[in-house]
């Protein structure tokens, strides 16, 4: 169950994502007629993965989740308080996986 769930997990990163939209779309574009078709999924494919490629994209979407928190020591933000108190404890979730 465990390694089921590894992959299938994996199987929604951005990158093997691409990868199947791309090959799907040579799929369709070498032994179909569908051509029109295969076109479409080798662009949608090249695109998202030239997209999730370039930092930028990724890091807007990260920015959404970690601006919720302000940084426990480091340069003050714009809109963001400064917290001074020093860190006691770090916690680590891995929820007794083993990695």
């Amino acid at each position: 169950m465990f390694l089921l769930k590894k992959t299938i997990a994996a199987l929604f990163l951005p990158l093997p994502i691409c990868s199947l939209l791309l090959v799907i779309g040579l799929l369709f574009l070498w032994f179909t007629a569908r051509q029109r078709l295969g076109r479409l999924l080798v662009s949608i494919g090249a695109v998202t993965l030239l997209l999730f490629s370039n930092p930028t994209i990724p890091n807007r979407l990260l920015r959404t989740l970690e601006g919720a928190y302000a940084p426990l020591l480091g340069v003050p933000q714009e809109g963001v308080p400064l917290i001074q108190t020093p860190v006691k404890w770090i916690v680590v979730m891995g929820a007794g996986y083993p990695y």
